[in-house]
C-alpha cells in the first residue's frame, strides 16, 4: 500500500517491480495487504474547464504513458497493518480502521521497512500512477461517473476509497504540470511540499475528491506524535579535499563511538588501517548511472572481508539484505533501489571494523549490466555538492 492522508495521513504502497510477479492479478502478503496489478498503458492526467468545475494545477491537461506494469494496495493502510511497523502507533478513531495521522517520511519508512520484510520492492505511488489507477480507464470527474462512489465501492480495476476516506500521500514534490506528453513522471525536482491525493472524508464539497484534484501537504506534518528524531552525528568540519567520494567521521572504537576526525573516503579499497577496532560512517551522494533507462532499479552491494558492513541509499528503496561472513558479523550488504537517470540520492555506508583486512567494496548492477565496481565519479561528499531533493 502507500500512504492515504486527509487533514491527516494514511498509507499506501506500490510495488516497484511487477514483472516478479509473472501475471498475477493479485496477492496478499505477509502484513495482510492485497496488492492489485495495474498493467501498463496511458490516460489523460489533469482536468480542464470552469473554475467552479477544477483547480488551476490541474492544468494542462496532457498525456502520461505509464511504461510498466505495478501493484497497488486495495485499499489504504490499517491501523493493524500499520502496528506491525510502529507498536506504540495510536490510531485516529474517526478514520478506523485505516491509519491516519501520518507524516510523509513515517510513511516512506513503513515503506523501507516493507520492503526488508517482504524482500520486494514497496513505495509510495508516484502522482501519475495515483491517477492512473484511480481513473481505471474512466474519463468522467470519478471513475464511478459524474457523482462519487460511497466509501468501500471498488473502481472498475478493484481498487477502494480513492474518492472517499482519508487522502493519500504520493512520493512527487508538487509542482505545475508540464505542457508536453510525460512517460512514468516523478514529478519536479525539488518543492516545499508533497502531494496528496484523493480522499475527500473531511470535504463536503465532492468536488475535492475527483480523480484530477491534487492538494500538498509539507511532509514533516503529522498532527501527532512528533517523528522519532535520530540522536545526530558529530559534525563534520569542512576538509581541504572534498571530491569525488564520500565524506565521514572515524570512530576510535567499533560501535561508533569515540569520533576522530572526518576523512573522506575517494575508493572502496585498500582503506587505511587504523587498528584492530575502529569504524567509520561516510556519507554523500551517488549519481543514477547514465547508461541505464529513464527510471530503472539498480541494485547495490557493499562487501567487506569478516567485517560489518551497511549500505543506505535514500531513495524509493526495495529489499535490503545483510548477510553475515564469518564471526565478525555481517560482511555484505546489498538492496535494490529505484533511481532515475542523472539524479543524485544520499547514501551512507557504515563500516566496522575488528579484525582482519581493512577492504570494503561497492558494486551496482542494473538490466543489460553486470555486476560491476560502483566508480569513484558516481558519488559525491555531502560538502562539495548541494544537489536537487531526491526524487523522494
Amino acid at each position: 500500500m502507500y500512504s492515504r492522508v486527509s487533514v491527516l495521513l494514511v498509507l499506501v504502497c506500490v510495488l516497484a517491480d511487477a514483472s516478479a510477479e509473472a501475471a498475477r492479478d493479485s496477492y496478499t502478503n505477509s502484513i495482510g495487504m492485497k496488492m492489485v496489478r495495474i498493467e501498463s498503458g496511458n490516460f489523460l492526467m489533469g482536468q480542464e474547464g470552469k473554475e467552479s468545475e477544477c483547480d488551476w494545477d490541474e492544468q494542462p491537461v496532457h498525456r502520461v504513458i505509464i511504461s510498466k506494469p505495478f501493484y497497488i494496495s486495495e485499499t489504504e493502510v490499517t491501523v493493524e497493518q500499520f502496528r506491525q511497523f510502529r507498536p506504540d502507533f495510536e490510531p485516529s478513531e474517526q478514520y478506523s480502521p485505516y491509519a491516519a495521522g501520518i507524516s510523509w517520511y513515517d510513511a516512506k519508512a513503513f515503506c523501507i521497512w516493507l520492503s526488508n520484510k517482504e524482500r520486494r520492492p514497496y513505495r509510495l505511488p508516484a502522482e501519475a500512477e495515483w491517477e492512473y489507477a484511480c481513473r481505471a480507464d474512466t474519463t468522467t470527474p470519478f471513475s464511478s461517473g459524474q457523482t462519487r462512489p460511497q466509501m468501500g465501492q471498488p473502481n472498475p480495476w478493484g481498487i477502494k476509497n480513492m474518492h472517499t476516506g482519508v487522502r493519500e500521500w504520493c512520493l512527487d514534490w508538487h509542482g505545475q504540470y508540464p505542457a508536453t506528453n510525460q512517460v512514468d513522471p516523478v514529478g519536479p525536482a525539488r518543492g516545499m511540499t508533497r502531494v496528496v491525493r484523493g480522499g475527500g472524508m473531511d470535504n463536503d464539497d465532492a468536488r475535492y475528491a475527483r480523480s484530477a484534484n491534487r492538494s500538498s501537504i509539507a511532509p514533516s506534518f503529522a498532527p501527532y506524535p512528533e517523528p522519532r528524531k535520530a540522536k545526530p552525528e558529530p559534525k563534520i568540519e569542512d576538509i581541504s579535499q572534498t571530491k569525488p567520494g564520500l565524506i565521514g567521521m572515524w570512530y576510535g572504537e567499533s560501535d561508533f563511538t569515540n569520533a576522530k576526525d572526518p576523512v573522506l573516503l575517494t575508493q572502496f579499497e585498500n582503506i587505511e588501517d587504523r587498528g584492530n577496532e575502529w569504524s567509520v560512517r561516510w556519507r554523500g551522494f551517488i549519481e543514477a548511472p547514465f547508461e541505464m533507462d529513464i527510471i530503472s532499479v539498480v541494485t547495490f552491494e557493499a562487501e567487506a572481508d569478516d567485517d560489518d558492513v551497511k549500505l543506505e541509499i535514500d531513495a524509493p528503496l526495495s529489499s535490503v539484505e545483510d548477510r553475515k561472513g564469518g564471526e565478525a558479523g555481517s560482511n555484505k550488504s546489498s538492496g535494490e533501489t529505484l533511481m532515475l537517470k542523472g539524479r543524485k540520492y544520499p547514501v551512507v555506508l557504515s563500516y566496522s571494523h575488528s579484525e582482519g583486512a581493512t577492504i570494503l567494496r561497492l558494486y551496482w548492477s542494473w538490466a543489460g549490466q553486470n555486476k560491476t565496481l560502483v566508480p569513484s565519479n558516481a558519488m559525491s561528499d555531502s560538502i562539495a555538492d548541494d544537489p536537487a531533493p531526491i526524487v523522494p
